[in-house]
């Protein structure tokens, strides 16, 4: 620990603040505080005169302040809880330091009346003793800056304090506004994360540093794999997150181009016992309706703070809908229609659909910390979160064949289909509805302890994600499969949506609609994960090496998913119902676009028809020879082993290490190419083993006072999920013979990974850094379509390869910025990052190669947070872009789709009511932006719209 007082400043980011200003408000604030621990007296006095107070737990410890009671100055209240303790207060410009005063004499220490200027600068060896008493958002800036500045491996920090002030939905949205990092939504909520542009699948997530166990997509027959899914998780259960952009020997393997963290609260990183509540009101515009979040969280410390207990419980309720339109099977054929073109583009199906939710999602965690001693230490940790979906879905349709439009009203742009008379077309009216559970658990265990030199920690963990139909998916299908007249219009960009007019029949008379077939489906999928690990660090202190990490690691993960479906025909097609058996539909349908299209129709009474229709001894209770075709088994085993060793100088600092990896995997599943009706598919299992040897270096240099050089190399895998490896043939439901299947031979995708990174940290919590990434990636999946003969059918089956290889470029731009006004006692911060992202794709096929971008890259991101703080209020106002995404490999059927370019705006208002309470006001997607899809560059193939939140809460700590 140093003793002069400007090295003590030297290693705060505290915001300045003008002495005459805290002084003159200090006397306007009175003073109840008692005779107690001197930690708790000092943070008060921070909270109440808002300043930041620095001082060294080791010069307050078991010391005891004397109470404060009355009005005073802020100075003047320090002296008097502090007077006849062996302690100074120190006002050097506008900096308030505690120090023992056996320590500095305070004669030698001249105050200044002025700031002074303050050179940037960390010290990693005693900058973790120094606390930093934070009150507002910008204060938290700094604290996250040292922490990412004294860093083993390069990434990005936020603080639980700082995620607070981001969106409410979920706390993918906080992680999204991290420099290189950009957000996957689903209906207007961040669902999966970008690093450094890379596709979602790429990069792990991990909470506590070990991975967790992620829930599947059970709402229909597409599986989002091992994606940890980010609207699950209650943000309310992080201490903090970390965005790994450089990877460690230490650190799980797994992931390529970055990992994130999610942190837990440990009770005793808690200075005091602390308990707070959160309670909100969210209005959901578009779905005209409201729904209440709470949040309580408590933290208990025995009188000498070894032993501790956390507590937080969370409960989250919110009505989504989503009014979407979606344009199928975009496709190509020669035809003789169009003059000009052979070759023609046409869209031959358009669905306009409202979808409703109402969604809850809880979440509890419950952690305890025992030091026996200073060598020995117990955590355990439990998280339980779920969520509950109610789905409902309402739609029609406008069907048509290319060969019954009259020829002289079609209408082109180039060789595009754009508009045209169908008198023969078909329509669908079409209900679905679903219960969905997503349910999540872990335990997990560790005891550290010291052996001579020596520091151990055995821990074990235990995860389980499940997903499930809790009330199976029901489709009730009307339809109308020929005779309907009608003219469609697809606009020539993105911007506008199609227009449909019916002219030979009403979509609100159910006389119109004969019964097609009901569809059921129930879906099952149960993930597990199970880590047994051991390490060891010896301190060496040897010359330039600080330490030595040696540990041992064994992985269990078994993915268990199974799938069944039933069609229902009879007593059904071609039937006609009364009008007593339909709902009408009669909303504000898309009302965000003036396109000619029907707001109001019929919809079938699910219910009232299911009831009728199908007896409840009809509904299947086992699986049939095709639900066997696409359910499968996955079990993998993985041993590891790691060493690194960590070094430190003067002026740099880093680590070396490297991470063996040995795995064997066991897919289980079935298949046939005979006719299911008579024969049963049989049991296959394809076993796989492999070893990876991955190593890793990082390392810091200090150029300077104020400036840092980052540079790490890396080799890095990732496993196909298991959507792509599990042996399965999931057919299609509808009357195309299309299927998807696995490939249980995929290699993991191999990456070598080169960053540099030039930082300047300069003082008052500003920053300026630039850094630069290459990624070379071998064994990169790409879809292939193969024909299959099932019984006398042929299909069409997409499933993947390790055909591709690819070469990532990517640079990222990031400032941090703060502005003081002290005389108003005003802050105005910004936060800005800007990454972009090339990639070179070569895609291997039997008779060519295909040189393309990478499919799910991100492009360009950009970020920007604008914050103003004064002592009762602060407003935030964050803006996300991220810029439009291939989504695919074109196939025969199938073209290149794209995500397109999409922005969203948030604004959060909070005011202090209390030093311990505030409200805040919450707007998401301010300028009510919709989602799009795009096929042949401009052309709409799928719209998502889903409005504005607001979100009205009181928090108290």
């Amino acid at each position: 620990m140093r003793s002069s007082v400007i090295a003590a400043i030297l290693l705060c980011i505290a915001p300045l603040h003008d002495k005459a200003f805290a002084d003159q408000r200090g006397c306007e604030n009175a003073y109840a505080i008692p005779s107690q621990s001197a930690s708790k007296t000092l943070s008060e006095l921070a909270r109440i005169n808002q300043v930041s107070i620095i001082f060294a737990p080791e010069d307050v410890e078991k010391l005891l302040t004397n109470p404060v009671n009355g009005i005073y100055c802020g100075k003047e209240a320090v002296d008097r809880a502090i007077s006849k303790l062996p302690l100074l207060f120190l006002q050097i410009g506008d900096n308030w330091i505690i120090k023992r005063s056996e320590e500095v004499k305070s004669e030698s220490i001249e105050v200044k009346s002025e700031p002074i200027e303050i050179t940037q600068k960390f010290d990693r060896q005693n900058a973790i003793e120094e606390i930093i008493v934070k009150d507002r958002y910008s204060d938290y800036m700094g604290e996250s800056m040292r922490d990412k500045y004294l860093s083993q491996q390069t990434l990005e920090i936020i603080l639980s304090d700082n995620i607070s002030d981001f969106s409410s939905l979920n706390i993918g949205e906080a992680i999204g506004r991290v420099a290189g990092v950009s957000v996957l939504r689903d209906r207007g909520e961040a669902q999966f994360l970008s690093v450094n542009g890379l596709p979602s699948e790429f990069h792990l997530l991990t909470i506590d540093d070990l991975p967790i166990a992620t829930n599947e997509n059970a709402r229909n027959s597409t599986q989002y794999g091992n994606r940890f899914h980010y609207d699950v998780f209650p943000a309310e259960l992080a201490a903090s997150v970390e965005v790994k952009k450089t990877n460690l020997a230490t650190d799980i393997h797994g992931g390529i181009g970055g990992n994130v963290n999610i942190k837990t609260f440990r009770p005793l990183h808690k200075e005091d016992s602390v308990f707070s509540v959160n309670s909100s009101l969210i209005h959901s515009e578009l779905a005209d309706d409201y729904a209440m979040q709470h949040s309580i969280g408590y933290t208990w410390l025995n009188e000498d703070k070894s032993f501790g207990i956390n507590i937080g419980t969370t409960f989250n309720e919110r009505h989504v809908r989503q009014d979407r339109l979606f344009l199928f099977n975009w496709q190509n054929q020669n035809s003789n229609l169009n003059p000009d073109h052979l070759s023609i583009y046409f869209a031959s199906g358009i669905r306009p659909t409202l979808e409703s939710e109402q969604r809850k999602r809880t979440g509890m965690s419950f952690g305890i910390d025992w030091a026996f001693d200073d060598n020995r230490i117990l955590t355990a940790q439990a998280l339980i979160f779920d969520r509950i979906i109610d789905y409902q879905e309402f739609s029609y349709s406008a069907d048509y064949s290319i060969d019954s439009l009259l020829t002289n009203s079609l209408e082109w742009q180039g060789n595009r289909l754009m508009a045209g008379n169908s008198l023969n077309g078909s329509v669908q009216v079409a209900s679905e509805s679903a219960s969905l559970l997503d349910k999540t658990e872990l335990i997990d265990i560790s005891y550290q302890w010291h052996l001579n030199s020596w520091k151990n920690k055995l821990r074990w963990n235990q995860s389980q994600a499940t997903s499930t139909t809790q009330n199976p998916i029901r489709r009730t299908r009307f339809r109308i499969d020929e005779g309907v007249d009608f003219n469609f219009n697809l606009q020539q960009d993105n911007e506008n949506l199609p227009s449909i007019r019916y002219n030979n029949i009403s979509l609100t008379d159910s006389s119109f609609f004969p019964g097609r077939r009901l569809e059921w489906r129930d879906i099952a999928s149960n993930d597990k994960r199970e880590h047994i690990t051991f390490s060891s660090t010896n301190v060496m202190n040897s010359g330039h090496f600080e330490s030595l990490v040696l540990g041992l690691g064994y992985h269990n993960h078994v993915r268990d998913y199974s799938r069944t479906d039933r069609i229902y025909k009879a007593q059904f097609f071609q039937k006609f119902f009364p009008e007593s058996y339909f709902n009408l539909v009669d909303v504000d349908f898309l009302s965000s676009s003036d396109a000619e299209l029907p707001r109001r129709w019929i919809t079938p009474d699910e219910e009232k028809i299911w009831t009728e229709i199908i007896s409840q001894n009809e509904l299947p209770v086992s699986s049939n020879n095709s639900d066997l075709l696409h359910s499968y088994k996955i079990a993998e085993n993985t041993w590891s082993a790691h060493a690194q060793v960590n070094f430190d100088a003067k002026s740099w600092w880093g680590n070396a290490g490297v991470r063996l990896v040995s795995t064997n995997q066991k897919n289980e599943g079935y298949f046939t190419n005979e006719n299911l009706l008579s024969t049963s598919p049989k049991p296959i299992a394809f076993v796989n083993d492999d070893l990876y040897l991955l190593p890793s270096a990082n390392l810091a240099l200090e150029l300077g006072a104020q400036w840092q050089l980052r540079g790490a190399v890396s080799r890095a895998m990732k496993r196909p999920d298991a959507k792509y490896i599990a042996p399965r043939l999931t057919l299609n439901s509808g009357e195309q013979l299309v299927a998807t299947g696995g490939n249980p031979n995929l290699r993991p995708v191999e990456s070598w990974q080169l960053d540099f990174s030039l930082e300047q940290h300069r003082a008052n919590s500003s920053f300026y850094g630039g850094s630069f990434f290459v990624k070379r990636l071998k064994n990169v999946l790409q879809s292939d379509v193969s024909r299959l003969l099932l019984g006398d059918k042929i299909y069409d089956v997409t499933s993947y390869t390790n055909g591709a290889k690819a070469n990532v470029y990517g640079l990222v731009l990031s400032l941090q910025k703060l502005f003081y006004f002290p005389s108003l006692n005003n802050r105005l911060g910004v936060e800005a990052n800007y990454t972009y992202t090339h990639s070179e794709a070569t895609y291997r096929y039997p008779d060519k190669s295909v040189e393309d971008s990478l499919t799910g890259v991100a492009p360009r991101t950009f970020n920007i947070h604008l914050f103003h703080e004064t002592s009762h209020y602060s407003t935030h106002v964050n803006y996300s872009w991220t810029d439009r995404i291939k989504l695919n490999t074109p196939t025969k059927n199938e073209l290149e789709k794209f995500q397109s370019a999409f922005g969203m705006l948030d604004i959060r208002v909070n005011y202090k009511l209390t030093q311990n309470s505030q409200l805040y006001l919450e707007v998401n997607n301010v300028l009510d932006n919709a989602e799009t899809e795009i096929v042949l560059e401009q052309q709409l193939s799928r719209y998502s719209y889903y409005g504005r939140n607001l979100t009205l809460g009181i928090s108290l700590h």
